[in-house]
């Protein structure tokens, strides 16, 4: 029997269209995270990438997850 997976059709651009608010309002966990410079740091479910791009400003390596992506 032959299973195919559902595919998925994912968009950044569409994805900070519809849900911005996500990484806003995980914006105040890098104060608690405090990422210091050659940490790494594993953000799954990192969406569009924005919170963990800021992560990286710290000097921090960041891996980011997304369901079908990988960055």
């Amino acid at each position: 029997m032959n299973q195919t997976k559902p595919s998925q059709h994912w968009l950044a651009q569409e994805y900070q269209y519809h849900a911005a608010f996500v990484s806003a309002y995980g914006a105040s966990l890098l104060d608690w995270l405090q990422p210091k410079a050659g940490e790494h740091i594993l953000d799954l479910g990192c969406g569009n990438g924005e919170l963990m791009a800021q992560v990286a400003e710290s000097g921090a390596l960041v891996l980011g997850v997304e369901a079908a992506l990988t960055w």
